[in-house]
């Protein structure tokens, strides 16, 4: 893992170095891109994150080193990729990202140990991803 790398890197120089290469271990959990904090943090929360039209269909490659430095703050980063994101229909889009994000949110529970129900979440949302996020928290479904 990202941890262990950087661990052995630091041992080896002396000092801690992020390791070459990319530094992130993605997993893809319920059709969601989530990255875990290094096993050395704490989860401090869970972030729901949302993209904007058309680049919130590919989370990795276009919010990476943003999603990243999150994870290695100590939040766990549930990203909720959907094809909805490019179409009009935004209050379907919001459906359809929070059932996404609840059947991730279900796994994380379940093996890995990561509680959105002990842990604070936050939304942050780009663009079209603010307004999905929005209308997600205000539909009572």
């Amino acid at each position: 893992t990202r941890a262990a790398a950087a661990a052995n890197a630091a041992a080896a120089r002396g000092g801690y170095s992020p390791p070459p290469g990319p530094s992130a271990d993605w997993l893809r959990i319920e059709g969601c891109d989530v990255l875990l904090p290094p096993p050395t943090e704490p989860v401090r929360g869970i972030v729901h994150f949302v993209g904007g039209a058309l680049v919130g269909l590919f989370p990795r490659q276009a919010y990476g080193p943003l999603l990243e430095a999150v994870a290695d703050a100590g939040y766990a980063v549930v990203a909720t990729p959907d094809p909805q994101l490019v179409g009009f229909d935004h209050g379907e889009a919001a459906r359809a990202v929070a059932w996404k994000y609840a059947a991730a949110a279900a796994v994380l529970r379940r093996d890995y140990g990561v509680s959105d129900v002990a842990l604070p979440v936050f939304g942050l949302g780009h663009s079209l991803g603010a307004k999905v996020l929005l209308l997600a928290g205000a539909d009572a479904n």
